[in-house]
């Protein structure tokens, strides 16, 4: 039997690194074998891929996905569905929808929801993606965005945040950078103790959401440069707290200036910073502090962000969304993407206010959603442009849509009202903030954080609660894939006081929410805090959102919770 074959490139969109990805396709008659192929002189990724790219082919066909239309979870035909949708929309006035957008869409397809909108004269647009790292949309101005070779090229970096757990293969330029010679230096800071901390010069282990002020503190041990860039008066603010700053953080002094002279005396360098689900509470200022931290360094120094996906800001926060939902205010909500709401689970009950909800998915989704879910393809089964860390790239279809889905372009031509708009929609991926009104709000900030420090310490003493922080997996992707969901980490010390011991079953009580797991006893979690995995949905609802007062996007920070063995 003679065997059909051809080999089908693309750029990988599962996170931002832009690999190439690869796929051999084979007609064997009855059945399609996909296979990967490892392409050494591929530019970024000579070839490797991460997990999640190494099963992208597993994504296209998985049993999960969503073939057929949903009415209130049940199967509807694709005319029915669509003609619905269509007569409910003409119901509201413009002031009454609100259009939302997350991952799994090209930049055409983004242009093309923003002309929906239009259409329909809505103002209500935002994106959906409620992830931390969407903040590094926000900019403190002109900073300097490193490229590969930059990183590759570097002779000093700072790494804030598990960026590994978004780019697994980042770990090759940073670790050929600092090994390439002796006297380069690599610095790292989180507040959880991972891997990587073992090849840092020096790892800074600051206390559990911290991180925002430890980078603060970096700034204000720059000196001179940070004092042309900031100003007199918000250098000398920030110099005056730096006592505050070290006790809050738990680090010791001399480390931040040992790392902030090195950024200082060695030319080139660059500052990767990455946040998590659940593991940050003032994502904003975590953002522009990093990038501001890049800007106000001597010499040549850049910032980069390697996350998992770039979504453009829309024209409000989707906390304003919510806001105007829980106010009856909006009545119809239209969310093109992927796997929404069910990555983010504490917005369902918002939404069963709506009169109508439409998302689409390239899953089923895992929890009970009042309205429509539509299928479409994934981001492997179309042609368009993402964005990368690298710059805009182009992707191709590894494979024909799956059966039953449709794109979004021909979904919003069978819903829209047909009074096509005039203007092209301006698409923002950058929004400035002035560099006052941020060291304005770290110094607000700093003052919250003493109160907040003060409050846990009386907890901490009554032993009533721990700090609960979010992991992402390298290996996970919208759970689909086996993850450690069902495990809960604890430092030895806590485990102690708590009577734990590894293997034991142990229920997390969050407000009114509870759920069991099973105790892993690692060095790498902080005293007085456990981390679970954020990487499905049911573990993901355990943390309550809040909204950001300046942008209006949602914060899914840490939490506190308590812990009682099961017997």
């Amino acid at each position: 039997m003679s065997i059909e074959s051809k080999l089908i490139k693309t750029t990988c969109p599962l996170c931002l690194y832009g690999c190439e990805l690869p796929i051999k396709v084979e007609n064997r008659g009855d059945f399609i074998l996909r296979k990967n192929e490892y392409n050494p002189q591929s530019a970024v990724n000579q070839g490797r891929l991460c997990a999640r790219g190494n099963a992208a082919k597993v994504i296209l066909d998985h049993k999960k996905r969503l073939t057929s239309p949903l009415f209130n979870n049940k199967n509807i035909d694709w005319v029915i569905a669509l003609s619905q949708i269509k007569r409910q929309l003409k119901g509201f006035s413009p002031g009454e929808i609100a259009i939302t957008y997350d991952i799994n869409n090209t930049l055409e397809e983004i242009t093309s929801i923003f002309s929906f909108a239009q259409e329909l004269r809505v103002d209500l647009v935002s994106r959906s993606y409620l992830e931390p790292e969407a903040f590094f949309s926000y900019t403190p101005g002109e900073v300097k965005y490193a490229e590969l070779k930059d990183i590759e090229q570097s002779k000093v970096l700072l790494v804030i945040g598990d960026i590994f757990s978004k780019i697994p293969l980042i770990s090759k330029p940073i670790l050929d950078a600092k090994y390439a010679d002796r006297n380069n230096r690599l610095y790292y800071i989180d507040s959880v103790k991972t891997r990587f901390a073992g090849f840092a010069n020096k790892f800074l282990w600051t206390k559990p959401g911290t991180e925002p002020l430890l980078i603060l503190g970096l700034i204000a041990a720059m000196g001179k440069s940070a004092r042309e860039v900031l100003g007199d008066k918000n250098f000398i603010g920030i110099r005056k707290i730096m006592p505050k700053i070290v006790e809050i953080c738990g680090i010791v002094e001399q480390d931040i200036e040992e790392i902030a002279q090195s950024f200082s005396t060695i030319p080139k360098g660059v500052i990767l910073a990455s946040m998590d689900f659940g593991k940050t509470d003032n994502p904003l200022l975590f953002s522009l502090l990093a990038q501001l931290l890049s800007m106000v360094t001597p010499g040549d120094k850049m910032f980069i962000s390697p996350a998992l996906a770039s979504v453009p800001i829309g024209k409000n926060g989707f906390g304003e969304v919510i806001e105007r939902i829980n106010q009856n205010k909006v009545k119809g909500l239209i969310n093109f993407g992927n796997n929404f709401p069910c990555d983010y689970p504490e917005i369902t009950p918002h939404l069963k206010n709506l009169s109508l909800f439409v998302t689409t998915s390239i899953f089923g989704q895992s929890l009970p959603i009042t309205g429509w879910t539509l299928p479409v393809p994934s981001l492997l089964e179309k042609t368009g442009t993402i964005n990368t860390l690298w710059g805009k790239d182009t992707i191709q279809p590894l494979a024909e849509p799956v059966n039953g889905s449709k794109h979004i372009f021909d979904i919003i031509e069978h819903i829209s009202s047909g009074n096509e708009s005039k203007f092209k929609p301006r698409i923002i991926n950058k929004s400035i903030i002035n560099i006052n009104d941020i060291i304005g709000n770290a110094l607000d900030y700093i003052e919250t954080r003493s109160v907040g420090e003060a409050q846990v310490s009386q907890q901490k003493s009554n032993g009533n609660e721990l700090i609960v922080l979010g992991e992402e997996s390298a290996f996970g992707y919208r759970g689909i894939f086996e993850n450690n969901a069902n495990q809960l980490k604890i430092n030895p010390i806590t485990a102690q006081k708590q009577d734990i011991k590894s293997g034991d079953s142990v229920k997390l009580i969050i407000n009114d929410k509870e759920k069991e797991f099973i105790a892993n006893i690692t060095p790498s979690v902080p005293i007085d805090a456990i981390s679970i995995s954020v990487d499905t949905s049911d573990n993901r609802i355990l943390f309550p959102i809040q909204i950001d007062s300046i942008t209006k996007e949602v914060i899914i920070p840490p939490i506190k919770g308590r812990l009682s063995k099961v017997n």
